[in-house]
C-alpha cells in the first residue's frame, strides 16, 4: 500500500463490535486494511479497542482521514488518540 499507517484508540459510547464494523467498512471501502486489532476487557463492562489501519492517501488529496473519522462517529465512538 502507498498509504500511511495510523493507530487509533477510539472511545465508544455504544457496542465495540458496532464501532469496529463501522471502521472496518470504511477502511476496506478505501482499499485499506486493518493491520492490528486489540481488544481488552477492563473492570466489567469497560472494553477497549485499539486498531492500526493503513489507507491509501490517508493524508493525501482528497484526504481520507475525514472519512475515517466520520466512520468512527457513525459507529458511536470518538477518537481518544491517533498516532
Amino acid at each position: 500500500h502507498l498509504g500511511a499507517a495510523l493507530q487509533l484508540l477510539p472511545c465508544c459510547m455504544q457496542s465495540v463490535d458496532y464501532l469496529f464494523n463501522s471502521i472496518e467498512d470504511s477502511v476496506l471501502a478505501r482499499r485499506g486494511e486493518i493491520l492490528v486489532e486489540e481488544r481488552e476487557l477492563r473492570s466489567g463492562l469497560h472494553e477497549t479497542l485499539r486498531l492500526t489501519v493503513t489507507v491509501p492517501q490517508l493524508f493525501g488529496v482528497p484526504a481520507q482521514l475525514q472519512l475515517l473519522s466520520d466512520a468512527i462517529e457513525m459507529g458511536g465512538g470518538v477518537v481518544h488518540r491517533m498516532y
